[in-house]
Order: C-alpha cells, then sequence, then structure tokens
C-alpha cells in the first residue's frame, strides 16, 4: 500500500493529504468545497443524509469527487460524541 508524502488531521473537518502529487481531502462537504459537493451526483448525497446516512466526501484539487455514505451512529452515539 503507498503511503501519502503528507497527512493532516483537521479537527471537526476531516483529513488532508497529499498523493503522487495531488492533494486529496476527506470529510464533511464544508470542508471539501460545499458547492461542488452538493452539486455531485445531482446532488444525491442531500437524499442519502435525508435518509439517515453519515456522507463522507472525498475530492482532490483537480475537482474530483467521491462520496461514501455510512450507516447512521447507534444509539446513543450522538450523545457520546456530540
Amino acid at each position: 500500500m503507498r503511503e501519502p508524502s503528507s497527512l493532516e488531521d483537521v479537527s471537526g473537518w476531516g483529513v488532508k493529504a497529499v498523493m503522487d502529487g495531488r492533494e486529496w481531502k476527506v470529510g464533511k462537504a464544508e470542508f471539501v468545497g460545499i458547492d461542488s459537493a452538493n452539486q455531485f451526483a445531482g446532488g444525491k448525497s442531500e437524499q442519502l443524509a435525508a435518509d439517515g446516512k453519515t456522507i463522507v466526501f472525498i475530492a482532490n484539487d483537480e475537482g474530483d469527487y467521491c462520496i461514501d455514505c455510512l450507516k447512521g451512529c447507534y444509539p446513543g452515539m450522538k450523545q457520546k460524541w456530540h
């Protein structure tokens, strides 16, 4: 497995990494670029979030986007972490 040349935790937002000379961001829509993130896949992320899914956005500095859907939090987790 390749290792990033840099990796930074941006607390509360996500992580930034440089891989093969490209910067990648993984995290909230606001962190990767909210306008592009919300338009990605025809705005599908809003419907997934409304269905209770946790959405993680992945973007690079060339404007490539991806979303990953995680299952909703288990009971009590929101109270623990928020």
